[in-house]
């Protein structure tokens, strides 16, 4: 008892505790880096695989657009042949007339009456050359006003698809935001659970070690008090040894 009573033994004991507090606190901080480094993984896992679907749905989106667009210049290329394609016609059609007329100004010197009827087939092909030019010009601008519509609904269908991307992306990212408060609240209470949890055992393991050394203390006593009983009794026999003596 005079020896725990000694400073210096009280510095060793003190220096025991405090070294196996340290170590306990160290072991939790390791733990809790470590949980931290866990969860600090799991949250850039997610945030990969968020990163990898709204590339998939932006990749998708550009094969859409480039179907579309093949789509519409495959359709203004054949309206262009069929237009081409006409064109041509005509133009045979004017030469072969013109021949016709080259061949009536032949024989127009030879039959009257053939000049007068030729004259006539050429009032009347003319006209049916521009009632035709009429139908080409009528054509044209028919598909050209067709082409228009087609790009003003495009142009629409554009805008709506915009409108509902925006509000799509909008509506993701409430939805987003609305998971990433509820994770950090969650971990939050890990973290507030798991503090509380450590706090905990670290009150336990202190109060397990002055357990411990009280329990060596009153060892300690008690070995202290049976030598002492020991050494009176010792005394008391020789005591009486030498009073029989």
């Amino acid at each position: 008892m005079k020896q725990e009573q000694e400073d210096e033994v009280k510095r060793a004991n003190r220096l025991i505790l405090s070294t196996k507090c340290h170590a306990i606190r160290d072991a939790q901080i390791a733990e809790k880096k470590q949980i931290e480094k866990d969860l600090e993984e799991e949250e850039h896992r997610l945030d990969q695989m968020m990163e990898d679907e709204r590339r998939r749905a932006l990749r998708d989106e550009e094969e859409r657009e480039e179907k579309e667009r093949v789509k519409k210049e495959l359709y203004v290329k054949q309206v262009k042949e069929q237009i081409k394609e006409n064109e041509i016609e005509r133009i045979l059609e004017l030469e072969r007339k013109e021949e016709e007329s080259r061949l009536i100004n032949e024989v127009q010197m030879q039959v009257q009456l053939e000049e007068i009827e030729a004259h006539k087939q050429k009032l009347n092909q003319q006209t049916k050359m521009r009632d035709e030019l009429n139908a080409i010009n009528r054509q044209i601008e028919k598909f050209h006003e067709i082409e228009l519509e087609e790009a003003r609904i495009n142009d629409m269908r554009v805008q709506e698809y915009m409108r509902q991307k925006a509000e799509r992306e909008e509506i993701r990212e409430k939805e987003l935001n609305a998971q990433r408060m509820a994770k950090e609240r969650e971990i939050a209470r890990l973290r507030s659970l798991q503090q509380r949890q450590q706090d905990l055992q670290a009150e336990m393991d202190e109060l397990n070690a002055l357990r411990v050394q009280e329990e060596v203390e009153r060892e300690f006593r008690r070995k202290e008090k049976a030598a002492m009983l020991k050494r009176k009794e010792g005394d008391e026999a020789m005591k009486r040894a030498r009073e029989e003596q």
